[in-house]
């Protein structure tokens, strides 16, 4: 699965629970942001993404 092209990225957030997720035995961060960049191979674009939610909430 990748994004194909850049959609809303200014809405969308990276948020993490870990290691809350109640998912421990399948999952890790780790895993999951490997996930993230294979989603968003653009490193502009992931940067976007991982930046702090401030412009986003306007905080």
């Amino acid at each position: 699965m990748k994004v194909q092209r850049p959609c809303c990225l200014d809405r969308l957030l990276w948020g993490s629970d870990w290691p809350h997720t109640q998912f421990e035995a399948s999952q890790s961060y780790a895993k999951n942001r490997q996930f993230l960049d294979a989603l968003i191979t653009d490193d502009g674009e992931r940067a976007q993404v991982l930046a702090s939610p401030k412009q986003l909430f306007r905080f």
